[in-house]
């Protein structure tokens, strides 16, 4: 189980007159790798999500953007969920509605908060379920992701909300195959 407590925090800081590091820090710690080893996809490339995709197909890792409403995260990976899930929103700092901060979430439990402050999100906006390629698995992924897949699945037949689920799913799968 990892330590999130101990993953060092952000850097690079909003109040401080800089473009927050954020969002990097949150996919390094989902990695485990130095956030210094993830680009500054906010600063260095407006944060477009395309260049997200290809560096993190790169690597072997999707990003998969969970629909937010009546499924929640933690609804489709039910009671044990151990995937951690990034988790975009406002906080106490935001000035406006587009100034949003990241967290990683497990379940509805916020494990790293990359601000020194802690003080999360208010509200949820945004899911990012941060996933292994199907061609790099780590041993074990494989049944990790079938499980969840047929969960999924299960779900989409009883509940037409899960369907923007795994339109989601393959529409991420499509995008990082043909880049």
């Amino acid at each position: 189980m990892r330590d999130w407590k101990s993953i060092p925090k952000q850097k690079l800081l909003v109040e401080n007159g800089e473009v927050g590091d954020c969002y990097r820090c949150c996919i390094a710690a989902v990695m485990g790798i130095p956030a210094e080893e993830v680009p500054h996809f906010v600063r260095d490339y407006g944060g477009c999500h395309a260049d997200t995709q290809r560096w993190l197909a790169a690597m072997g890792w999707l990003l998969i953007e969970v629909p937010v409403g009546p499924v929640y995260v933690s609804s489709w990976y039910g009671d044990n969920l151990t995937y951690p899930t990034i988790v975009s929103g406002p906080t106490v700092r935001s000035r406006d509605k587009k100034r949003t901060h990241v967290v990683v979430m497990l379940g509805n439990e916020m494990v790293y908060d990359p601000h020194p402050s802690g003080a999360g999100l208010l509200a949820d906006c945004r899911h990012y379920v941060l996933a292994p390629r199907p061609d790099r698995y780590a041993p074990g992924m494989q049944e990790e992701l079938e499980r969840i897949a047929e969960t999924i699945r299960d779900k989409e037949d009883k509940q037409p909300q899960y369907r923007d689920l795994v339109a989601a799913i393959e529409k991420t799968k499509k995008s990082v195959d043909a880049s």
